[in-house]
């Protein structure tokens, strides 16, 4: 698949996206050892980003069906790009704090402009856009605790740190091929109710939520469990990663409305799996792996299909806050010993198959546009 201007620009401000979620995790020790003087600050400003991104998500959804899409998009990665710069010279927790918040409120403005903009340009079908757009986000998600790890010991966490927003400002400078005419023939499928949208947001917050707490749980877990080194664990959460981006790969020829139910499903059932197997054995992450990729795209695509063009960045944002939220809340609730983790995985993934199959009822009922 070939993509086009507008896509390539949406993907590398994505990869920044991405990006922050290793490098600030990695570069916190040093912050603390430098201008925090109690270790739970650096929680507090890796989280003060996360809720300012939530907060103002849903502008910036609704800013993204009102203005054209390139100054938003633009004004968005500037924001982000321009706090994150500043963090390199921040002398205090406080001046920590503003600078995550307000990188969080530009990212909230960008985001949901990127999977408009993969899904929406471009000669290839929505399906298979999202789908390669998951594919190069697993390669960065997965590449990047080796790459931040290996500058901060060549330099130092300053250097590692201003990747993020380096390839930030690469997009603005390639904002110009952002093409505002994909928002015209948008295709949808105009939908009487909005059934299948709002099963599919139900889908991502419970599934997304429950791959979200394998991400956090088995690095705090793998040693207690299995016994397994630092640099073990790291292989074992890239290799996670690795999983996603290769899933998401032979995904991309999916199109259909049938594929898409089917691919949910399998990836309830391998929910199940991974929580059977959490605590038996480190390869639980492969099947996580898998199942978060086999919802990544299928839920976009279906959401996106019952959208009205004017309502795109609004539902877009919706999406990912759909996900962030059951991200946030899985990880306090949803407990790691079994069997309780299995009988909670279990229901969970009933309820996604019931989703799935209301869902897909009412798609069938509702005429292709």
């Amino acid at each position: 698949m070939r993509l086009s201007g507008s896509q390539k620009t949406a993907l590398i401000a994505n990869f920044s996206y991405i990006l922050d979620i290793s490098a600030f995790a990695v570069i916190l020790p040093f912050l603390s050892a430098e201008i925090l003087s109690d270790p739970g600050q650096g929680l507090t400003a890796y989280s003060v980003y996360g809720f300012s991104l939530s907060a103002t998500l849903i502008l910036g959804g609704i800013l993204t069906d009102r203005m054209p899409v390139r100054i938003l998009f633009i004004a968005g990665v500037f924001l982000y790009a321009f706090a994150a710069s500043l963090i390199v010279f921040a002398e205090s927790f406080l001046s920590l704090l503003v600078l995550r918040g307000v990188q969080g409120v530009g990212a909230a403005l960008f985001s949901p402009c990127v999977p408009l903009i993969i899904s929406r340009s471009g000669d290839a079908n929505s399906a298979e856009s999202l789908t390669i757009w998951g594919f190069w986000s697993g390669i960065v998600a997965a590449a990047s605790p080796v790459v931040f790890s290996t500058l901060i010991i060549l330099f130092e966490w300053r250097v590692a740190w201003l990747i993020v927003p380096f390839i930030a400002f690469v997009a603005i400078l390639n904002a110009s091929k952002i093409d505002e005419s994909f928002r015209l023939g948008q295709r949808h499928r105009p939908s009487a109710n909005r059934v299948t949208s709002n099963l599919m947001f139900a889908y991502v917050f419970i599934s997304y939520g429950i791959t979200t707490w394998f991400i956090y749980a088995f690095p705090l877990h793998a040693e207690e469990l299995f016994g397994l080194s630092p640099l073990a664990i790291g292989v074992y959460s890239t290799l996670l990663w690795g999983v996603f981006a290769t899933v998401c790969w032979f995904m991309r020829s999916l199109e259909n409305d049938s594929a898409l139910f089917a691919s949910l499903r399998v990836s309830a059932l391998l929910l199940i799996a991974a929580a059977v197997t959490f605590n038996l054995s480190p390869l639980s992450v492969v099947l996580a792996g898998a199942a978060m990729a086999l919802a990544n795209m299928p839920t976009t695509e279906l959401i996106l299909r019952d959208t009205q063009s004017k309502e795109y960045g609004l539902v877009a944002s919706l999406d990912i806050t759909c996900a962030r939220l059951g991200g946030a809340l899985s990880v306090i609730v949803i407990p790691k010993d079994a069997p309780v983790l299995i009988i909670s995985t279990g229901f969970l993934a009933a309820l996604l198959l019931g989703f799935c199959s209301v869902a897909q009822r009412n798609s069938q009922n509702v005429p292709s546009s």
